[in-house]
């Protein structure tokens, strides 16, 4: 209806017919140019909207990255600890381990110092009754 009326207007204005349909085929250009333009900033709106969507998800990646390598660096610093004091248990364990073979070897000198005095002991005890029995057997003097 819109070209209709714009027809009319233009051939009153007395242009030539060739001329009407130069600039009629001229404004359908522009309108079409228009809705291109509208179209590409819809476009561009859902590209903008979509990037920011983007942007947000690549912050919270790098926060959870950031939280993951702290959580990293603190477990580290816990497996270091908990080596070094492992290390000082396996040494203590080590250290005690010496002192209760020491304390064994000791053990095993004192038995065996036993076993020689109640040898010696059951020797002199033999002497003795021994020496008693020679002593009872002697003849009476009266």
């Amino acid at each position: 209806f819109f070209f209709t009326f714009e027809r009319s207007r233009l051939k009153s204005a007395s242009m030539s017919s060739s001329d009407v349909a130069s600039l009629m085929a001229l404004r359908a250009n522009i309108a079409k140019m228009e809705d291109k333009v509208v179209a590409r900033s819809v476009h561009m709106d859902r590209a903008r909207a979509s990037l920011s969507a983007v942007d947000a998800d690549l912050s919270s990646t790098r926060t959870a990255t950031a939280s993951m390598v702290a959580e990293e660096k603190r477990l580290r610093v816990q497996t270091r600890h908990l080596k070094q004091e492992a290390l000082a248990h396996k040494t203590a364990m080590e250290a005690r381990a010496a002192e209760n073979g020491r304390a064994r070897s000791h053990l095993v000198e004192r038995e065996s110092a036993l076993k020689a005095c109640t040898h010696r002991r059951d020797g002199l005890g033999a002497k003795y009754e021994k020496a008693l029995a020679e002593c009872t057997n002697l003849p009476v003097d009266d």
